[in-house]
């Protein structure tokens, strides 16, 4: 089942192909995360080197392809007509190409035409494309972006969620600031408060936690890993933390006054 439910999930994907069909396409090809997840409600963490894609049809559900390593979490989170699984054995560009090519030259009228994102689409993808299925690729990009900007009740409703989770870590980062702490400890502590909360607020929430603590010159670094960097007193530092898939929190550079033990909550 995905994050969303399949009322929500078909909302979004009439709404998609409906503007597809605005535009004259009868089908599109989506091979960025955000995209992806957004269609198909198969949340892709990374795809260490695997692609994960979906062929969006003007009318019906998607259809998500992926590696056979993945079959399950497609199969469980995807509402889709069909799940379409590559093996590692082979090259996965090619034999996702394959299927993508498969899935839009077997339609009953081979289109002229087809949707991609492309002012993100790697040339080697579009030109394989092209020799594939010798159609017109046509950017829809903005065609997505009209879609996602305006939010459902039912995704308010989990970014506020993820929101009050990304609260909750913060708090505990900064809870954790002390003398002698190391920044991979302070990042911990948030993370387990957060992970803690999700599995409260929301037991089905597909996604992960993260968090960054940059403490001295390491707040000079966005996204720079926590190390084992221990903070002294009179230290600046900085945090980022939140949901992957929904809120998150920034904690701007601030100084660390309090000795080992003692909490920064309500010193700063």
């Amino acid at each position: 089942m995905s994050i969303f439910s399949r009322d929500e999930m078909r909302h979004r994907t009439s709404n998609v192909g409906r503007s597809l069909a605005e535009r004259g396409l009868e089908v599109a090809f989506l091979h960025s995360a955000d995209n992806v997840y957004y269609t198909t409600g198969v949340p892709l963490l990374s795809a260490w080197g695997r692609p994960m894609w979906a062929v969006v049809m003007a009318s019906g559900d998607p259809v998500v392809i992926g590696a056979m390593i993945e079959k399950e979490s497609m199969e469980h989170y995807g509402v889709v007509s069909e799940v379409r699984t590559y093996d590692d054995g082979e090259n996965v560009w090619t034999a996702s190409l394959d299927i993508v090519a498969d899935l839009i030259l077997s339609r009953a009228t081979k289109p002229k035409r087809v949707g991609v994102e492309r002012g993100i689409l790697p040339v080697g993808i579009a030109e394989a494309l092209q020799s594939k299925l010798d159609v017109e690729l046509v950017e829809v990009s903005d065609l997505l972006f009209d879609a996602r900007i305006c939010k459902s009740d039912q995704e308010i409703k989990i970014l506020e969620i993820g929101a009050e989770v990304a609260k909750i870590g913060a708090n505990a980062f900064v809870e954790a600031i002390a003398a002698g702490a190391s920044e991979l400890a302070v990042a911990a502590d948030a993370v387990a408060a957060m992970d803690t909360a999700l599995a409260g607020l929301y037991p089905d929430g597909a996604t992960s936690t993260y968090s960054y603590c940059h403490v001295g010159d390491h707040t000079l670094t966005p996204h720079l890993h926590p190390t084992g960097r221990r903070i002294k007193r009179g230290d600046v530092f900085a945090g980022d933390l939140g949901l992957l898939h929904g809120a998150r929190a920034h904690i701007c550079v601030r100084r660390a006054n309090q000795s080992a033990g003692e909490g920064n909550r309500g010193r700063q």
